[in-house]
């Protein structure tokens, strides 16, 4: 009869693969449920400054993206280094996706949409800004990704582990609720 492994309840299983004594699953992390709350707000038409980052030769014109100055600023003070009136732009260049990721992260708390190639290229700005968790989460999506490739063709790993650091979502926004900076009475 099948075995129930209680921890995956309620989850969503990506992929799966099992073997004579081990199996492995990946899942879809749902993020922290108060991030997902503010995901509303990335389609939101009150957004007050653009996020983008400087160009390069691989990157001619980077992506401007729209957000609300108060989530990102809560989210990554050193952002505020390189905030302008109604622009921030990043001191290093960025691929389109993981500009993305980073304003994702900052409103969800996850790292979904970042593309398999471009995870280190998140974790060096994630490191460069300060943002220990999304550092880690890139890279323990990362060591997730070559431990598939890995049991997809065989090979051994040796064992890492992969829990990324604790989130701060919910202590930023407490910072945010007891600061007066950005509010508006």
């Amino acid at each position: 009869s099948p075995t129930r492994i209680g921890s995956l309840e309620g989850h969503t299983i990506s992929k799966f693969t099992c073997g004579l004594n081990q199996c492995f699953a990946v899942v879809k992390r749902q993020g922290e449920r108060h991030g997902l709350l503010f995901k509303k707000l990335l389609n939101d038409s009150l957004c007050d400054v653009t996020l983008t980052c400087k160009s390069s030769y691989r990157v001619k014109k980077p992506a401007q993206l729209l957000c609300h100055r108060v989530i990102v600023l809560t989210r990554c003070p050193a952002l505020l280094e390189y905030a302008e009136k109604d622009l921030i732009v990043l001191p290093v260049a960025a691929e389109d996706a993981v500009l993305r990721t980073l304003r994702e992260y900052l409103y969800c708390d996850h790292i979904e949409s970042c593309p398999p190639h471009r995870l280190k290229q998140l974790q060096d700005i994630g490191s460069f800004l300060q943002l220990d968790h999304l550092k880690s989460l890139a890279g323990a999506a990362q060591a997730r990704r070559l431990m598939a490739q890995n049991l997809s063709s065989r090979y051994s790993v040796k064992s890492r582990n992969l829990e990324a650091i604790g989130s701060r979502f919910q202590q930023d926004l407490k910072s945010l609720v007891n600061n007066n900076t950005f509010s508006d009475v």
